[in-house]
């Protein structure tokens, strides 16, 4: 089971998602949904997960459900979103969702360290 905690960066530029625990894709959407619901009233469209606690627990055909099914087609996310996904180091749960969001035309990026992740989102926003 996973906890997802929401917040808003201090300079209002994106959204911080802090997951802690196994994460399953259904626990993944539901996560989703409200950080995009709060992005949409802020008029935000960059995503910061934090998942340095949180490990990818899903099997492979899970991965590919979520990405191609579950968020590509669900009206209830904002396109076009830039996400950054800073993971402990050396965990390699979250290898396969990034390799299958990029292939389905997502714009999301792994890092190992939190002031890389800030630094490619504000480099984005630039």
């Amino acid at each position: 089971m996973s906890i997802c905690t929401l917040a808003v960066s201090e300079d209002k530029k994106y959204i911080l998602m802090k997951v802690v625990g196994d994460v399953k894709s259904d626990e993944m959407f539901q996560h989703n949904i409200e950080a995009h619901t709060l992005a949409r009233s802020l008029n935000l469209r960059s995503f910061l997960m934090d998942m340095t606690k949180a490990t990818n627990v899903n099997k492979v055909y899970e991965n590919y459900e979520f990405i191609y099914h579950k968020m590509g087609k669900s009206k209830e996310f904002i396109p076009n979103v830039r996400v950054a996904i800073v993971v402990r180091h050396g965990d390699r749960s979250h290898d396969f969702i990034e390799t299958l969001a990029n292939n389905a035309g997502k714009r999301l990026r792994k890092f190992q360290d939190m002031q890389e992740t800030v630094h490619f989102l504000m480099k984005q926003q630039e």
